[in-house]
This record gives structure tokens, sequence and C-alpha cells, in this order.
């Protein structure tokens, strides 16, 4: 509340005059802590409302639906004559959490109907305890539920498997998937395989720069010829690149101790013994 005083030559009057001061919204956040199962967000200030965001842009409701993460904000009374739109932000982070299945660079098997292919678990998830393995076979069809154990699985089948754990925010974290075979090299190992010595690679790493890996080039024994995958080099942490060119970088997400390795399939041309040289 205040008076403005208005004078001339033949005097002054005042006038009260009443400031009325904005107010500032505020954002209510409902819905759980998953994003990606979804959140409302609901300003407190009667309208009109402008919303911007990740899907949000232009929005002019009092409540907005959510799905990613991001920075969103509300302007109450946004251009309205006479009033001063006000702003209010808020910033939902992305779920924190994570799993990954690594498998092995390469099964020794000489029969598809006795395959045991380890598939290992690593997520940042503490202690998890809601997980379940789905397996799909080969040629398609529905996904079902093969383990609800949350350590490593042993899969015994060919086709599709991947790993979904409810992690503390009560999002359903999803891992990557693996085929078998197509993400893995099966080898039938014979005793003619003794005769091949491992592939020589070297990795160079400094800080939080990219691991560079080299390799030399393999020289069979006479009688032996590459199959038809290339080189594959397996970085330890779920992940792998064709190695054909013996060059190549890597940027692994976080510290931690990793086990990689090199592998070729290679054929003993007069028994078509087919072995895995890593």
């Amino acid at each position: 509340m205040g008076t403005i005083t208005v004078s001339n030559c033949g005097g002054s009057v005042s006038v009260p005059v009443t400031v009325t001061l904005p107010v500032y919204p505020t954002i209510t956040v409902v819905g759980g802590t998953c994003i990606t199962t979804g959140m409302t967000l609901t300003s407190s200030t009667a309208g009109p409302y402008l919303w911007n965001g990740p899907g949000v842009t232009g929005q002019t409701t009092q409540t907005v639906n959510i799905n990613q993460p991001g920075t969103y904000c509300v302007t109450i009374n946004p251009g309205s004559p006479g009033s001063c739109g006000q702003t209010k932000c808020i910033t939902i982070p992305p779920n924190p959490y994570w799993v990954k299945i690594i498998p092995p660079c390469s099964v020794s098997s000489c029969n598809p109907a006795t395959l045991s292919v380890l598939l290992t678990v690593a997520t940042n998830i503490p202690s998890p305890t809601n997980c379940q393995w789905l397996y799909q076979p080969p040629g398609g069809g529905p996904f079902t539920v093969v383990s609800t154990s949350c350590g490593n699985y042993t899969a015994t089948l060919l086709g599709t498997y991947y790993l979904v754990i409810l992690d503390p925010n009560g999002c359903r974290d999803t891992s990557n998937i693996i085929r078998i075979p197509q993400d893995i090299n099966i080898c039938c190992t014979t005793p003619v395989c003794s005769a091949l010595s491992g592939v020589q690679f070297n990795l160079h790493y400094a800080g939080c720069q990219p691991t560079v890996f080299t390799g030399s080039p393999l020289v069979l024994p006479p009688g032996w010829t590459t199959g038809t995958i290339h080189p594959t080099i397996c970085y330890g942490d779920g992940t792998s690149d064709d190695f054909i060119s013996l060059n190549t970088t890597h940027q692994y997400a976080a510290a931690g101790l990793y086990t990689a390795c090199v592998v070729q399939k290679v054929v003993k041309i007069s028994s078509n013994d087919t072995c895995c040289n890593q």
C-alpha cells in the first residue's frame, strides 16, 4: 500500500495506490521416484500457465505428465496485461542405476544341445532382490521368465536373453540383450586345438582417456586357416568390437577391474576341427 502525489500550479492531490506482489509458483512432483514410469508436475498457483521442458513445451494446463529427465519450468501469467509473469523451474535427474550382462568371449562346445554359456551380471544396484531373467527362443515368440536369481545365469539354450532388476527408485532397469550364438564365439574344441597359441595384444591407458588396444597378426601352424569370424575384442564390460584392424580404442564408463580378450575362429583344414584362438 502506498500513495502517489500529483502536483501542478493549482495544487496537489494524493491518490492511494495498492500494489499486489506477484505470487511465485511452486511445483509438486507426484508419481514416485522412477522417471521412466512417468511422473506428474503440478503448479501450486492459479493460472494461466505456460510450461517449458522435454515433451511439455507450450502446454498450458496446471498439471503436466513427464517420462524423461530434464529441467521443467512453469510460468504464471505469461504476457498477461498488468501482470508480471513469474517462473519456477525444477530439475528431474536421470535414473542413476544400470544393469549389464557380460557374455564370455568364447564357448567350447561341439553340440548346441549341450551348451553352457555363463552370463555375468554387472550392476550398480546395491544388493538387488527383485530380478527376472527373460528368454526368447530362436525364431521369435514371447519372452518368458527362466530365472528369478539376481546372480549370474548359465544359459543352456540357443536364443535371446536379457535381465530386468527392480532398483531402489522403483524403476525396472533392463540390461543389454545377448543373442546366442550370434554374440559369442562357439568353437568345437578338440585335442587338435592344443597346437594353437594365444592371440597377442597390448593395451595402454592413461587416466580417464580411452584405452588403446593393439594386436599382432595371427600366425597359424601349417594346415590351419582362419574361419569366417574376424578377430573380436571383448572389453570385459559387456561390449565388444571387430578387431580385424588390430587397432582400436575403448572408453570404459567407470573405474574397475576388467578382463579383456581377443578371440578368432580358426579351422584345421584336414580334419575340419574348429577352434577359438584367444
